[in-house]
């Protein structure tokens, strides 16, 4: 990186908003100078410069933001800053210019998006996991690490928590079939479209070994009976509301020797992109939510875990080429009908993504590697 990649530019009621996309550097300052001169030049008196994007700014970014300010002073006009995310903000205290400019302090969000349907979800997932390589770097470890530990097992009761459209738990099936003879699947997931999906491509297997329960509810304690041999929580923690509370009563109904498996997003890839536009998107961040803090309740817990991290890509071309099926990853990577937000705000959130991605072959890959807890209960 190293450089601005991108200047966002509309207009609210009269003042010019610029959403600046990257880092505030030596290498990018002379092209952010040379854009806010040519916005001066043709008349723009009022300048608010949402600064969400930026996520570094050194002394030579300093040096263009104390410019500007004071060019718009001597031009009778007013500039003011906003979205400072705690990196920039501190910059700005260190330094003291925070005493000096103007910061738009952002109270109620550019667009409250409506939450996706159950429908609008499990379409939109569907896309997700056709440019995901997470799946495979799963199999890979569950290969290679869970499914060896277990050891002369005849059988297995399995709770899967969010089990979603099934694809995770059918190949976790396929894998534990090879090594154990029988075993009793019970699955929770308040999604009645995905809850189908997963029904029918279970019939679909012909697993005959396997016996399934799917049950249409979140995760609490009236709805389940018995312990469970192994339990996992694939990427689900980010909807329940008390997620401290669900890993408790995951433990209390695993089965002395049995493994609690937790699989989350790390703060690199999709949580980079939550953590910048979730609050202004949605009106709050419940659902930004990574492995950071699910270690943090652990460790709070005073509960022994491994953890691991898997590598995986997202090929996020879709995306940033702004087609159909890129609307739809948009939407679930926000956990939000997007088509109900200003233009400016997708604007923003594309340029973002395409800043944190690598190009390789003209697609456009963006990180994302995925987090595994593995607790042993004794």
């Amino acid at each position: 990186m190293g450089y601005v990649t991108e200047i966002i530019e509309h207009k609210e009621q009269g003042t010019l908003v610029l959403a600046v996309i990257g880092r505030m550097d030596a290498l990018s300052s002379p092209a952010f100078d040379r854009y806010l001169s040519e916005c001066v030049s043709r008349g723009e008196k009022w300048l608010r410069i949402d600064l969400s994007g930026v996520d570094y700014i050194s002394s030579a970014g300093l040096r263009s933001i104390l410019v500007i300010a004071k060019q718009m002073k001597d031009e009778a006009g007013e500039v003011a800053f906003c979205g400072l995310n705690s990196a920039v903000e501190d910059m700005f205290r260190d330094t003291g210019i925070i005493s000096i400019l103007r910061i738009a302090t952002e109270g109620k969000p550019v667009m409250k998006a409506p939450p996706l349907s159950d429908r609008q979800y499990a379409e939109c997932f569907n896309v997700f996991k056709q440019i995901s390589t997470e799946w495979t770097a799963i199999r890979n470890w569950l290969n290679d690490k869970f499914i060896l530990s277990l050891r002369d097992r005849t059988s297995l009761d399995i709770l899967s928590v969010g089990s979603g459209t099934g694809d995770f738990d059918l190949m976790l099936m396929r894998l534990l079939s090879r090594k154990v003879p029988v075993m009793s699947y019970v699955a929770l997931d308040p999604n009645e479209d995905h809850n189908r999906l997963f029904q029918k491509g279970f019939e679909k297997s012909e697993m005959e070994t396997v016996s399934l329960r799917i049950i249409p509810s979140v995760f609490r304690e009236d709805v389940l009976e018995g312990t469970f041999d192994v339990i996992h929580l694939t990427h689900c923690l980010y909807y329940v509301e008390d997620r401290k509370q669900a890993i408790r009563l995951a433990l209390t109904r695993l089965n002395p020797g049995g493994s609690l498996l937790v699989f989350h997003q790390t703060p690199i890839g999709i949580n980079e992109i939550q953590r910048t536009f979730m609050r202004q998107v949605k009106g709050d961040e419940n659902e930004n939510f990574s492995s950071r803090d699910i270690m943090n309740i652990f460790n709070e817990l005073g509960i022994q875990f491994t953890f691991d991290i898997i590598i995986s890509d997202l090929d996020v071309t879709d995306c940033i080429e702004r087609n159909q099926q890129g609307r739809l990853l948009l939407n679930f990577f926000m956990e939000s009908d997007l088509d109900k937000i200003d233009e400016f705000m997708r604007d923003k959130i594309v340029a973002t993504m395409k800043e944190i991605s690598q190009q390789r072959q003209g697609r456009h890959y963006m990180f994302h590697p995925g987090g595994i807890f593995w607790v042993k209960k004794d």
